[in-house]
């Protein structure tokens, strides 16, 4: 996503697209797309290690809200 939006963002730029590297990461951004369009390269959705769902175990931590809507309801 990253190359593709540099080089959407720098693509009215006058540059050699030979030796640009903003081309050259678009250009395998694309190839890579296209491999995995294709079937031809797996993001590891068959992955034989990660076969069990059940040995994954994904925790989400958060520190306690500093503000409350009790009282930000002071600043409406």
């Amino acid at each position: 996503c990253r190359a593709i939006t540099r080089y959407n963002l720098h693509q009215h730029r006058v540059s050699n697209e030979g030796t640009d590297p903003i081309v050259r990461d678009y250009r395998d951004a694309m190839k890579l797309l296209q491999l995995t369009a294709d079937g031809k390269f797996s993001l590891g959705g068959n992955d034989p290690v990660q076969a069990s769902p059940s040995a994954i175990d994904v925790r989400f931590d958060a520190s306690p809200s500093v503000f409350s809507r009790k009282e930000l309801k002071a600043f409406r």
